[in-house]
């Protein structure tokens, strides 16, 4: 139905099909509650980036890369898991 097809326009769905499909990273489902930390902040930094036009962004950094989400903005902390780097 119409409904259906407009929801792969939605942000959300954009940022589950990069997740799930093209993200370089290839997290496996998690086990942990390390594991499921990350790839719900990995899930919502995709969501704000889609959700806010990221690909006009004028400075993009890495976002969506198979880098670390924490290493999208330049920097490396990979004990701190309560936002980008």
């Amino acid at each position: 139905t119409e409904s259906l097809r407009s929801y792969t326009y939605t942000p959300q769905y954009k940022a589950l099909y990069w997740l799930a499909f093209q993200d370089e990273r290839r997290m496996v489902l998690p086990s942990t509650s390390r594991e499921i930390q990350k790839l719900s902040q990995r899930y919502i930094l995709a969501l704000l980036y889609f959700a806010t036009g990221g690909e006009n962004w004028t400075h993009v950094y890495q976002f969506l890369s198979g880098l670390d989400e924490c290493e999208w903005n330049g920097n490396n902390d990979e004990e701190y898991v309560g936002g980008v780097g």
